[in-house]
């Protein structure tokens, strides 16, 4: 090989060697700076929010780097609905809406460094103001129907559970809105829901809330949405309203509807849609060839598995179940299946466990009977809620009162039906001289009854300060039966508090 060519070679190597060497090597392999536990470590936001038309939502997202975690050099981002809010561009975001329906808020922080951006977003459903709150009828001086309504406002705060950091939310008063119905009705009564098809799976996309009854002269159906009138429900008998109808009592589920007449007749409306409240019409035949019955009480009906049962008093005092057997034809429908009503409105005895008698000729009377749907097994999956009742019972001719828990359920046996009592408590709870209400919570075995603290010792100061005072002190009392309780707690015990309050 020629010698020359040879150090042509090694020349031009050492040349490239040489470039190599002299590069700057200015590429940067620095570590990203990343959220600690990535997007979804974005706290302060909740996958979804329900609010109220006009209510004000203020979100404030919490997040920290992997690098520069007390003073990050960052901007923000804020979009609705995919479009980016030019004029939102700090730490906190204020949303509100003049309409009900849905919005999807997304967050975004940026690090200026790298330029990366992580978000997170949350679905913001706008209710009605009438979708959640507390209805109050009240009487005019000229006997008028007064529908008024308390509009609350959701705060919502974030504690540390297990570690783990979980919101709770808290209704407060927010504002009440007066006669929202004018031209209600005369002489009232009271308010029942009609209760609304709930579309636990979201199969439907849809949301029936629930409707208002308005007991008075003429009943009244209000829309659950805007409390507008509907209709008056001597209307649903299309036109062949039953002698001497006055109606006292109503129970009502998404596949049927009962009517209690003055004189102890029930009609009944076999709904044909779940989505609909005023789908059918009620016959002017009563139940049962004319049975009369002495009460007849609501039922929640709020899944297809259990919940058949409406729980009704006969003149004899005992406790019937009238079958509701109604459901849609699918999970992607509301319209209910004629096959499954076929049963509907038959009257049939309670098959006790242990061929007990708890509900045959009671010699207790129901003072009232009121829902309380719970969940098997201490499973609070609501589309499996057992169909049950708190009933409160009163010994005649006295203030001797007493608690009945129960559940019922409802089968349909190839064209028989049966209704059975599956679960079954009582406790007495004794002399009860004041006794006003009754209030029972759902998926809780609670028990509310109004009566007062009695006071054994007192020891408390007060002090004025300016425009403020301060209590001070100790208060011996005797927790009273109306104290808000489980029902198998003990009736009553004595405890002393200290207090520290202030107004």
């Amino acid at each position: 090989m020629n010698k020359s060519f040879v150090y042509i070679i090694i020349a031009i190597l050492c040349v490239a060697m040489s470039a190599c060497l002299d590069d700057d090597n200015n590429y940067n392999y620095d570590k990203l700076n990343e959220l600690q536990g990535g997007y979804q470590s974005i706290g302060g936001l909740k996958d979804d929010y329900s609010i109220a038309v006009d209510e004000k939502l203020t979100l404030t997202p919490t997040f920290k780097f992997t690098i520069d975690s007390i003073a990050p050099d960052v901007s923000y981002e804020w979009y609705l609905d995919g479009q980016l809010l030019a004029d939102e561009q700090g730490p906190s975001y204020t949303f509100s809406s003049s309409k009900s329906g849905t919005a999807r808020i997304t967050f975004a922080v940026i690090d200026n460094k790298s330029g990366v951006k992580f978000a997170r977003s949350t679905t913001v459903k706008i209710r009605t103001e009438f979708q959640r709150g507390w209805a109050i009828l009240s009487r005019g001086n000229d006997n008028r129907s007064i529908l008024n309504f308390i509009i609350p406002s959701t705060v919502t705060y974030f504690t540390t559970i297990d570690g783990n950091e979980e919101a709770r939310d808290s209704l407060v008063y927010h504002r009440v809105k007066m006669d929202v119905t004018p031209n209600l009705g005369m002489n009232p009564i009271g308010l029942m829901e009609n209760l609304g098809n709930m579309d636990y799976y979201s199969s439907l996309g849809l949301e029936v809330y629930d409707e208002l009854l308005v007991k008075q002269d003429k009943w009244a159906e209000l829309n659950g949405n805007t409390l507008e009138h509907e209709l008056y429900t001597f209307e649903e008998f299309n036109n062949d309203l039953p002698d001497n109808f006055s109606p006292v009592e109503a129970a009502m589920t998404y596949s049927a509807k009962l009517l209690r007449n003055e004189n102890g007749h029930i009609f009944l409306n076999n709904k044909i849609d779940a989505g609909d409240f005023h789908a059918g019409f009620y016959t002017s035949v009563p139940l049962n060839n004319g049975m009369k019955f002495r009460r007849l009480f609501q039922s929640l009906k709020i899944n297809d598995l259990y919940c058949s049962v409406i729980p009704a008093l006969k003149e004899d005092n005992t406790l019937v179940g009238i079958y509701d057997g109604g459901i849609t034809v699918s999970d992607y429908s509301t319209t209910i299946s004629e096959n499954s009503t076929k049963l509907t409105g038959n009257v049939y005895e309670i098959t006790e466990m242990n061929d007990q008698k708890h509900f045959q000729k009671m010699s207790q009377e129901v003072v009232d009977m009121i829902p309380a749907a719970s969940a098997r097994k201490n499973d609070y999956d609501v589309s499996a809620a057992v169909p049950a009742w708190v009933a409160l019972m009163k010994e005649p001719g006295s203030n001797s009162y007493g608690l009945r828990y129960f559940a019922l359920e409802g089968k349909d046996g190839g064209g028989v039906a049966t209704i059975s009592e599956t679960e079954y408590f009582e406790k007495e709870l004794g002399v009860i001289p004041s006794y006003k209400d009754i209030a029972v919570f759902n998926n809780k075995m609670f028990v509310m009854e109004q009566k007062g603290y009695k006071i054994i010792q007192k020891n408390v100061k007060m002090k004025k300060t300016m425009d403020s005072y301060a209590l001070c002190g100790k208060i011996t009392y005797n927790k009273p039966i109306g104290k808000v309780s489980y029902i198998d707690v003990k009736k009553i015990e004595e405890e002393t508090v200290s207090i520290n309050e202030r107004n």
